[in-house]
């Protein structure tokens, strides 16, 4: 994926010097804000950008209490705008989380070791979840905003 980056920053470079540095953040907080929006979907789904299922959350074992067993699709929360922030320069897009979030969203995307309740819960190894990145279906939007921009539209 990173070559395939590197190809549409290059192809991308020469079009986008064509545009005044407000027209170039403009173009760039719109990748961000679409970004968000297919990784909104993708964490909704329960998927990674390379279209893989998560691993499912562990089930409830015959000492948890069923109060305290949680249901439903993981990381609910963390979609939300309220936590995965867009933001744009006229030199960068940026989709990431925000606050605490930040942390959680690490522990899950590159499965770390981590205390279950914070601080001091017992410790578990989390698996990998990659909750953001970029999947093909995704360049190839980057490079019809990048013309329609530079065309005008």
């Amino acid at each position: 994926m990173a070559a395939q980056l590197q190809a549409l920053e290059g192809w991308a470079g020469a079009l986008l010097e064509r545009l005044s540095a407000t027209q170039r953040r403009q173009l760039a907080l719109q990748i961000a804000r679409e970004l968000r929006q297919r990784n909104q979907r993708r964490m909704r789904a329960q998927t990674g950008p390379d279209g893989a299922a998560w691993q499912p959350r562990k089930s409830a074992g015959p000492r948890r209490r069923r109060k305290n067993a949680k249901s439903g699709p993981m990381m609910r929360g963390l979609a939300a705008a309220q936590w995965l922030r867009a933001s744009a320069t006229p030199a960068s897009a940026e989709v990431s989380f925000a606050g605490r979030a930040q942390r959680i969203a690490q522990i899950h995307h590159y499965g770390e070791r981590a205390a279950v309740n914070w601080p001091r819960g017992p410790m578990f190894d989390y698996p990998a979840r990659a909750l953001l990145g970029l999947a093909d279906e995704d360049l190839e939007r980057l490079r019809e905003l990048v013309l329609d921009r530079v065309a005008g539209r």
